[in-house]
């Protein structure tokens, strides 16, 4: 039995009907999306922002009687670069030496620190260990002979609680300055310089070492096994 070609004629009807019914209403949802402020997606560099589970529940109930007292804690820089006032634009990255352009050869985790009239070194720490809110800024200075007296300003950097990203980080795009918080001298015999300063759970703290006058030079290569020289940070407990 043949169909009824009206009923045929209905249904193609009714088929075109629900698909520009459809496509109105992607339309729709999509000009709607676009109209809609998006979601900025958060990356490693905003821990601030990111929600902080509690990963020490109930320690605070904890009696402190017989436990002893916490051990400070070494904590080495989540990032150490250099920047240079003569190229602005010049990034550096963590593989200043390019060994992955060497066969995809893994870079090691020595970080050149270096301190001139062209170069400044940039340093950040994240503090994450429940109650040790007590940090210190240590400069541990080399025995390297040279006469010159080496004048280094500390400045504390300003970077609305982000975390510096070494693969875009440049003269250019460098923090803000806060303030100057102590200018040293990096000469022989070797010294431990200290800053203290509080340092809450999950914070950033970072730092510029730039050059007083153009006399100063004085570099190093960071060691994460050997940490002398080097610019290290520690954290003491605070209860």
């Amino acid at each position: 039995m043949r169909p009824d070609r009206k009923d045929t004629t209905n249904g193609g009807f009714t088929i075109g009907v629900a698909v520009c019914i459809c496509l109105i209403a992607t339309a729709i949802n999509i000009y709607t999306f676009q109209l809609s402020r998006p979601t900025r997606v958060l990356t490693f560099r905003d821990v601030a922002k990111m929600r902080q589970p509690n990963q020490f529940i109930g320690l605070e109930k904890v009696s402190p009687e017989g436990l002893g007292e916490a051990q400070p804690i070494v904590i080495y820089p989540n990032l150490l670069s250099r920047i240079n006032r003569k190229k602005p634009t010049e990034v550096y990255g963590d593989d200043p030496v390019k060994f992955a352009n060497w066969g995809g050869l893994v870079a090691p985790e020595d970080r050149p620190f270096q301190v001139d009239a062209e170069f400044s070194t940039i340093v950040e720490f994240y503090a994450v260990d429940y109650k040790m809110e007590n940090c210190e800024l240590v400069v541990r200075t080399p025995n390297s002979g040279d006469p010159r007296e080496n004048v280094v300003d500390i400045w504390s950097l300003q970077h609305k609680w982000e975390r510096l990203d070494i693969a875009t980080l440049s003269w250019n795009t460098r923090p803000s300055r806060n303030r100057l918080i102590d200018t040293i001298s990096l000469s022989s015999p070797p010294e431990n310089y200290t800053y203290p300063f509080h340092c809450p759970l999950n914070s950033l703290h970072s730092f510029e070492f730039s050059a007083r006058n153009h006399e100063t030079s004085v570099g190093w290569s960071q060691n994460l096994s050997d940490l002398s020289p080097g610019v290290f940070m520690i954290q003491y407990p605070s209860a």
